[in-house]
């Protein structure tokens, strides 16, 4: 029978494989993992957030309202008597409500378009938290993510917004639900991390 020990008869100590575990990503786990389906109402959320309007929205809107005030002219002499002896004010109010409730429709109309054109299909994905990136696995694509990329973080009660702006020439949005997570404190600790991270990135 072969000796198996070493000098001496001392049996040799046990190799160390932290350093392994270091370089070799087959050994390292994610801080934690996230499991969930997205769909369209999902990126639905994300464009209802209150924001600033674009240029091209407040043209639109501007264009709208215009449109109201104009068409309200020239239908003028038209009107009946008992509406032109209404003071000018009131009926011009009336055609301003009624042109911002066709740009609110109309708004809300593009907002449900952007949102199905993000998400056409119910997605499973999956999210991984790897310390300093985050790592997203959908049916579709994947992607790992450093904070330095990214450019706003947002929460709301029902979701979890990530925001990278243009990345790999494309808009790259995270979207997770809070309802994913363990609790609201594993969702806040990230978020409190995230952000640290992002600042430090920035700074």
């Amino acid at each position: 029978m072969t000796n198996q020990s070493g000098t001496g008869g001392e049996t040799p100590p046990a190799p160390d494989l932290s350093a392994l575990d270091a370089m070799s990503p087959e050994f390292s786990v994610p801080e934690f993992s996230l499991r969930y389906h997205l769909d369209w109402r999902d990126a639905l959320a994300w464009e209802t957030l209150p924001s600033e309007l674009g240029y091209r929205q407040k043209a639109v809107y501007l264009g709208i309202l215009f449109s109201g005030c104009f068409a309200y002219g020239l239908a003028a002499a038209s009107l009946p008597d008992w509406i032109n002896a209404l003071p000018e004010i009131l009926p011009a109010l009336v055609v301003v409500a009624v042109m911002h409730g066709v740009w609110m429709i109309y708004f809300a109309a593009q907002q449900r378009r952007r949102a199905r054109k993000r998400l056409p299909h119910q997605t499973k994905c999956v999210f991984e938290d790897w310390g300093d990136h985050i790592y997203i696995h959908t049916e579709f694509d994947e992607v790992s993510l450093s904070a330095d990329l990214c450019q706003q973080t947002v929460v709301t009660p029902t979701h979890l917004f990530i925001d990278f702006g243009d990345t790999k020439s494309c808009e790259t949005l995270v979207i997770v639900p809070t309802a994913a997570f363990d609790s609201p404190d594993q969702c806040f600790a990230f978020v409190a991390k995230w952000q640290r991270l992002a600042d430090e990135a920035r700074d």
